[in-house]
């Protein structure tokens, strides 16, 4: 399979198989700081590319437990869990906005809006309420996260959407949305959802939110001289509130576990029913269950995403009817960040040996 740069759309415990090489790699051409892409059979990671260090000038060589922020590549576990909730009859297909929250006010134009259109980011929703401001508010905020999205899920929804639904417009609020009637199906705040729904069930232990740990790669930003390490002991991620629609961090051994979900028919998180329902967008959009689909083929669509919070890119691509998945991130965002993940991508592609389509899981 051969993806091309331009099919990509943007948004914007570490295991290893015995079989799995780490191999070397570099991001010299863009300068990056580190980064590391793998590449996913059905079994996981079957192979490991790392390349430069955990933070500017000061990092160590990069290992294969470090972790890593996928940003809104954090909406396809989203959207998985809403699955989930529906296979437990906890949550429908077929409802529409107003059911997902019938403890608020929600106007009544929202009636007509349904959760595959949210899912689809075709509901009509806007990003103009998460600006700069409204960030730096819910930073501040110590209120538990859970509140904070209903509040915003009040605010929004008892107004008429301001775009228009059916039509595909990409944005965060329709994740947060999601990630809210999540809590309101459960009464628990979305991260212990996942962390118990998601993250448990295929043994993801290294997986977390916000930014990882001192000990392992730092965030980078664009200054005016360059890229700027961030300390994750300070602010160098966006707030909790938007946690389902981007601030998911782990190692590449577990997001493999994550995508490989995808090349094994939803096993053994959902029923490949099931997981043809997600992956299913709604009318006017190539977009559903977290990723952008790509055009139909008699080998089936290849599933995409790019995720950041501006400090880290991440990229992955899932062919489900090649049994075969990439992924690569960098810890540095902007366009350089960018391009570099599309180097390590180009390079987990053509440097190691593809997995053969139906190989048994390795472990």
């Amino acid at each position: 399979m051969r993806i091309g740069r331009r099919e990509l759309l943007i948004s914007t415990g570490s295991l290893l198989l015995p079989a799995a090489p780490a191999v070397a790699g570099t991001t010299d051409r863009t300068n990056a700081i580190g980064g590391a892409a793998a590449i996913v059979s059905p079994g996981g990671i079957a192979g490991l590319i790392l390349a430069g260090r955990t933070r500017l000038e000061t990092g160590r060589a990069l290992a294969p437990a470090d972790r890593w922020h996928i940003g809104s590549n954090t909406k396809a576990m989203t959207a998985a869990i809403y699955a989930r909730l529906v296979e437990h009859g906890r949550a429908r297909w077929q409802s529409s906005i107003r059911d997902l929250f019938p403890d608020l006010g929600v106007h009544r134009a929202w009636s007509a809006v349904t959760v595959r259109q949210l899912m689809g980011h075709a509901a009509g929703l806007s990003d103009s309420a998460i600006d700069t401001p409204w960030l730096i508010a819910r930073h501040n905020d110590r209120r538990p996260v859970r509140a904070q999205r209903a509040e915003f899920a009040d605010l929004v929804l008892s107004q008429p959407p301001p775009g228009t639904p059916g039509r595909f417009a990409y944005g965060n609020a329709g994740y947060l949305l999601l990630g809210a009637a999540i809590e309101a199906a459960t009464g628990r705040d979305w991260e212990a959802v996942v962390a118990t729904e998601l993250f448990a069930p295929l043994g993801m232990r290294s997986a977390g939110f916000g930014a990882p740990s001192a000990g392992g790669p730092w965030g980078h930003a664009e200054g005016p001289a360059g890229p700027v390490p961030l300390d994750p002991a300070n602010v160098a991620d966006n707030p909790a509130i938007l946690g389902p629609a981007g601030r998911v961090h782990l190692a590449l051994g577990d997001y493999a576990g994550f995508l490989s979900l995808y090349l094994r028919g939803g096993a053994p998180l959902l029923k490949p029913a099931t997981l043809d329902a997600l992956l299913t967008p709604p009318e006017g959009s190539r977009y559903a269950g977290g990723w952008s689909l790509g055009e139909p083929s008699p080998q089936g669509a290849a599933l995409m995403h790019e995720g950041s919070n501006t400090f880290w890119h991440a990229i992955a691509v899932v062919a489900p009817a090649r049994d075969v998945a990439y992924a690569a991130i960098v810890n540095q965002g902007g366009a350089r960040g960018r391009e570099a993940a599309l180097d390590l991508l180009d390079q987990v592609r053509t440097s190691m040996v593809q997995p053969e389509r139906g190989s048994a899981p390795g472990g």
